[in-house]
């Protein structure tokens, strides 16, 4: 049996997905290479779903956007597109609209529909939003680099609340506007920070009507908000829909009547006797293969849902025991100690109490599959490792699975990061801001003018190289401040833990340099038809 310390993140055995697929199959099963091919391995048949549910999906898709005034044609047009398919991705609300990686998810959601395409048949992209999910640090705080130690600037909401952790974020109302005025300021005086680096004074004037428009933008979010999700949804539906018309459908998780209409995939999981058997079946698979599971191994008592108590609003662990012909459900709510028992026989009984049930993350996207007939799930590193041991267990239920595919870290340049990278490169201390690096970027443009796929394949190789590389050559000499800064700003290190600034830094980083009109398309133009499921790019972004 490997020791625990030596086994590896699944991530590196998807990343093994040209080489040895036969190794791959069995936990993810098809992954596509590349953008372009994704359409050969998909079909196109219609939606499962019933008739009448999918049309009252629909309504529900339709009033949500417009009561949100995040609505558009194109919005509506990829709602009919569900008939086809969809490519999903999804995050929990995080406050302040979290980290950029967010971004960098609905990017690839567009690039991907718009790709995808057979016989005139287009998918639908689809933003789920997991509200179902406890109130926890990771959503109410978020970060922006500090223009003067590689330590972040912490952007808090909780101290601003009284909420028990693990709440149901959807249940949990924003802080005030002396909250976000404070936050504002904090970001007031890094970007002052970082205004020397800045020049000439145009560019200066052009930051701050920048910092001006996303301030205008949140200030209209939080006033129209009431709870975590509604002021998650009014920031990237603006920005992707009013700002830039992409058409993203953002998916209500714990809508009630949302839940009503999964009551019987909810209840074809609960049904499973194979479910827990087969996801530590691929557990123990994982680990003899030498890789970390990032899920423990279930009993056949646990299922994959949480309960939402009406009293507290807190996420209540329920457990399942056959009972004569049915199932008892069973928990008990930490903060104010109810029990709860639930006899389960039809979907009748589950329906009773399906407003106040929410998935887990075994369960997330299998709750959803069929009514969205989702083709394409697009995911980060955490998702891809827990899928590696989830997605047979879901096949048999039965529930079909999709196509895993990863999208890319995205790094990026600044005025500030770039004058330090350059300070570094004269000390001869590793920086990317170096002539290699612009090559590889130049490579890229003349490959995608020429359309030279296989010269984009070799660059996409290089740059993820080139980027891994430097980076660990940094680690050697992180001791020291400027480097230590440099590995904060360029990277987004500032824990030993946080690697890439759109997963380190909140989205209000990179917008400061592009603009609102132009932050989700600089990410889309960093994907090509042969971009493929792993590595970096780089967004050669100043101010």
């Amino acid at each position: 049996m490997n020791k625990d310390s030596d086994l590896l993140n699944p991530n590196t055995l998807y990343d093994l997905f040209l080489e040895k697929r036969e190794l791959i199959n069995p936990f993810w099963g098809n992954i596509g290479s590349e953008i372009n091919k994704l359409s050969d391995q998909i079909s196109f048949e219609n939606n499962e779903t019933d008739a009448d549910d999918l049309d009252k999906l629909k309504v529900l898709l339709r009033n949500f956007h417009i009561e949100h005034s995040i609505y558009s044609q194109k919005v509506e047009d990829n709602i009919q597109r569900l008939n086809f398919g969809s490519v999903m991705a999804g995050q929990q609300p995080v406050i302040l609209g979290g980290p950029g990686f967010i971004a960098n998810k609905i990017s690839i959601l567009s690039a991907i529909s718009e790709v995808v395409d057979v016989e005139g048949k287009k998918i639908a992209p689809i933003f789920m939003v997991g509200d179902y999910d406890g109130y926890q640090k990771e959503l109410y705080r978020t970060y922006f680099p500090n223009p003067i130690s590689p330590n972040a600037v912490i952007l808090d909401a909780n101290d601003s609340l009284e909420v028990q952790e693990d709440t149901v974020i959807h249940r949990v109302e924003i802080p005030d506007e002396k909250w976000l005025e404070n936050v504002f300021l904090q970001i007031d005086q890094s970007i002052n920070g970082f205004k020397s680096s800045v020049k000439p004074v145009d560019k200066k004037k052009l930051l701050d009507e920048r910092l001006a428009h996303i301030k205008t933008l949140i200030r209209f979010a939080h006033s129209n908000s009431k709870t975590f999700p509604d002021f998650f949804v009014k920031i990237w539906g603006t920005i992707s829909n009013k700002i830039n018309d992409l058409g993203i459908v953002f998916l209500p998780t714990s809508h009630p009547d949302l839940r009503e209409l999964l009551t019987s995939q909810y209840f074809k999981i609960l049904c499973s006797d194979d479910f827990h058997k087969i996801f530590n079946k691929q557990t123990e698979e994982l680990i003899k293969l030498g890789y970390k599971p990032s899920l423990p191994q279930r009993d056949e008592s646990y299922l994959p849902f949480s309960y939402e108590c009406p009293c507290s609003g807190y996420r209540v662990n329920i457990s399942k025991s056959k009972h004569q012909d049915g199932f008892l459900l069973y928990g008990q709510c930490s903060v104010c100690k109810k029990d709860y028992e639930f006899l389960v026989k039809t979907e009748e009984d589950l329906k009773s109490i399906i407003k106040d049930l929410g998935p887990r993350v075994e369960s997330s996207q299998a709750i959803v599959q069929n009514i969205l007939n989702i083709k394409i799930r697009i995911s980060g590193p955490g998702e891809i490792a827990y899928y590696a041991q989830v997605s047979n267990a879901i096949n048999a239920i039965p529930i079909k699975t999709p196509i895993y595919f990863r999208y890319k870290r995205a790094f990026y340049n600044s005025n500030w990061i770039e004058k330090l990278g350059k300070e570094l490169e004269k000390r001869n201390i590793p920086s990317l801001q170096n002539q290699f690096l612009f090559k590889i970027l130049r490579d890229q443009v003349t490959c995608q003018k020429s359309e030279d796929l296989a010269g984009l394949r070799k660059v996409e190789i290089q740059l993820r190289e080139f980027i891994h590389s430097t980076f660990l050559s940094l680690l050697k000499v992180q001791h020291k401040s400027d480097p230590s800064k440099y590995l904060s700003w360029q990277f987004g290190r500032f824990t030993k833990e946080k690697f890439g600034q759109e997963v380190s830094w909140i989205w209000i980083d990179l917008a400061l340099l592009t603009g609102l009109a132009d932050y989700i398309p600089t990410y889309i133009r960093s994907y090509n038809p042969v971009s493929s499921p792993h590595g970096f790019n780089y967004l050669n972004t100043q101010v």
